[in-house]
């Protein structure tokens, strides 16, 4: 028999200050959420998808604690900020040189993915950062609309170790 205490436990993520930190990459997961109405003018958020990462920190006194990565691929951000992972998560240095080198030596990798319930695929670039080890540069911000007063973890960008 299993004796879970749930007040052992937190039910919310951790927000971390502002910072570099050594993390391990878990394997990413594809998501979907569909667009939430706006509370001040009804209308609907637009949908988000993309990777979601799981990033354990390394080391120090937050070992092992988890900080989720979610870029959302419908926006100007989300993309960059996945890139950004990938060169690091592959050692080219952060820059527009590591991302000319990452590039020219990955052009032809499967990046492909789908959210699809019926058909969940991840291609093997991301796949490929499972157990890679990356600096993430995190800051904290508040949350604004919908959101204000929440408390949010800030992704700065990722470096190679």
């Amino acid at each position: 028999m299993f004796n879970f205490n749930p007040t052992q436990v937190s039910a919310n993520l951790e927000v971390f200050a502002k910072g570099d930190y050594e993390v391990i990459l878990n394997e990413p997961k594809p998501y979907f959420q569909a667009g939430k109405p706006n509370a001040q003018t009804g209308e609907n958020y637009p949908d988000s998808e993309g990777l979601m990462w799981t990033l354990r920190i390394a080391e120090g006194e937050h070992k092992s604690k988890p900080i989720i990565f979610r870029p959302n691929f419908n926006n100007e951000f989300g993309p960059q900020q996945a890139k950004s992972l990938l060169v690091a998560a592959n050692g080219f240095p952060a820059g527009q040189e590591g991302e000319q080198a990452y590039n020219a030596s990955h052009s032809t990798d499967d990046f492909s993915y789908s959210a699809d319930p019926e058909n969940v695929h991840i291609g093997q670039a991301w796949v490929d950062t499972k157990g890679k080890r990356v600096i993430v540069s995190l800051d904290v911000t508040m949350g604004k609309g919908d959101n204000a007063g929440k408390i949010y973890q800030q992704f700065k960008g990722f470096k190679a170790i």
